[in-house]
């Protein structure tokens, strides 16, 4: 059983200030049995979390919209109820807890028009997602002793938005982030089973590009790109130094970027719009394992990935009847998820979508 609710209502005090109020809550019961393996009891006992999140954020902006400041709190409100089984397969029963608060700020410049310049810091947690928690009941054993990661969160960021001509625009988009995190939750493989950890101490650095050029609306041309280094910080292990003291992460990939080429050459024939679409990914190897324990020549690695994605849409009675016809993964490149777990090769899709009443 899945329940989620949301609740937002905003306040305009004047015409430079604001303030925004929210309220989410996720619920999920998790319970069965194993009609095929009978000694499976990951859910025969009924398990739940819980988690609530409330937030405040205030705004404020000059009237020539120069600069921009929002300041926010969130608070954090963390329970569950987990049911595991020991070596002698009794119950044992796990009720963690959580609350916190959390808060941040955001400041935003405008140098001149087309610029914007960003900075912004946020003290985060992140609550364990019920499939890192509870596992799957197959391959992801739980691990009712996942704690919540806290992270200082620091961005820094840059943005053009400009008209080359009454025909080009471009937009630029690059942000540099750092991030230190305690309690790190990340997926520690184990042959085909494996479970969520936590980790101390984490760093990560990193960079986001992005590129976007648009030509009359006729062809449109993306370029996105994410460098990210993430190394254990911490220097002792139980009392013992840490044999992966600054090491990389493993089993994340660091490396990856994409792009996607449209073009819409017949914009309004008859009263249509016919687009085809040109989607490449690509993702760098990285290693399954800590990338400093054995040789390096024999370490298993998930390889490196690109992917070809085409896509051809149309659009009638102005946006009312809608086709797309998408062939996935055109080269039948041999594709692997985190775990090196094969994807499906090449597939085609045919979508309809038809909308009784298209908002303008």
């Amino acid at each position: 059983m899945l329940l989620r609710g949301q609740l937002y209502t905003g306040y305009k005090i004047d015409s430079t200030q604001s303030v925004d109020v929210s309220f989410t809550q996720n619920y999920l019961e998790r319970t069965g049995n194993d009609e095929v393996d009978e000694f499976n009891r990951s859910f025969q006992s009924p398990n739940y979390i819980q988690k609530r999140i409330a937030s405040l954020a205030y705004n404020l902006a000059d009237k020539r919209d120069r600069f921009g400041i929002t300041g926010f709190l969130k608070q954090y409100w963390y329970t569950g109820r987990i049911v595991t089984q020991d070596f002698e397969n009794n119950d044992v029963v796990t009720e963690p807890s959580l609350t916190n608060t959390g808060f941040g700020g955001v400041f935003s410049y405008h140098p001149i028009r087309f610029i914007t310049l960003k900075a912004s810091y946020e003290k985060a947690y992140r609550i364990p997602e019920p499939h890192e928690i509870l596992g799957d009941g197959i391959y992801i054993n739980p691990n009712p002793a996942l704690t919540p990661e806290t992270s200082d969160n620091l961005n820094l960021g840059f943005r053009l938005n400009k008209s080359l001509s009454q025909q080009w625009l471009l937009k630029v988009d690059n942000n540099l982030f750092y991030r230190f995190s305690r309690d790190f939750i990340r997926f520690n493989p184990l042959g085909p089973f494996g479970e969520f950890e936590n980790l101390s101490d984490v760093t990560t650095r990193g960079i986001e590009m992005g590129i976007h050029l648009n030509y009359n609306e006729w062809v449109d041309l993306q370029l996105n790109g994410t460098y990210q280094d993430l190394t254990d910080q911490n220097e002792f292990d139980e009392g013992l130094p840490n044999d992966n003291y600054q090491s990389r992460i493993p089993n994340i990939p660091y490396f990856f970027c994409n792009g996607r080429i449209g073009v819409i050459p017949f914009r309004q024939l008859l009263q249509a719009r016919i687009g085809f679409y040109w989607h490449t990914r690509y993702v760098h190897e990285f290693f399954l394992t800590w990338e400093n324990a054995g040789n390096p020549e024999d370490k298993n690695i998930i390889p490196s990935q690109l992917i070809h994605n085409f896509d051809v849409e149309y659009t009638s009675a102005n946006g009312h009847y809608n086709i797309t016809a998408s062939i996935t993964n055109l080269a039948d490149a041999l594709v692997y998820d985190n775990f090196n777990i094969q994807k499906p090769g090449r597939a085609m899709y045919l979508k309809f979508r038809y909308f009784f009443n298209k908002p303008s």
